[in-house]
């Protein structure tokens, strides 16, 4: 069986300056999320399978993305959304707080069979591109 490669779509995001927990898309263009508000899960059910953080993107009134965000390794994130069609959709997040930055890879129409291994699989071959940089 041939292995495919899967490649996300990947959206950078600058924190706003004066807005907490909000983020601002750098190229609006590329991407349908403009910006992403960030926060701390207050909901049981996220809480209780170990989401301390959601995400949410709203075009006008309407919520196009909610998900709460499971931390895998040192301020990386996955979680899934339901995005353009009504297959989950995977996601792995990263925070940069140093740079004041969201890095969001989005796997449309694509959930993992075990998405903590995946999403460790792909942030440690995140990790080794910038380190070969």
């Amino acid at each position: 069986m041939r292995k495919t490669t899967l490649i996300p779509f990947k959206g950078v995001y600058k924190k706003h300056p004066f807005i907490k927990g909000h983020y601002e898309l750098d190229n609006p263009k590329e991407f349908q999320f403009n910006f992403l508000v960030i926060s701390r899960s207050k909901a049981d059910y996220l809480r209780n399978i170990g989401a301390n953080a959601v995400i949410n993107c709203f075009n006008g009134k309407t919520k196009i993305l909610h998900s709460g965000l499971i931390e895998c390794y040192n301020n990386w994130y996955f979680g899934d959304t339901i995005y353009k069609s009504t297959n989950k959709t995977f996601i792995v997040l990263r925070h940069l707080p140093e740079r004041k930055e969201l890095i969001l890879y989005l796997f449309q129409s694509f959930y993992p069979k075990r998405p903590f291994e995946f999403a460790r699989k792909f942030i440690y071959r995140i990790l080794l591109k910038e380190k070969a940089t």
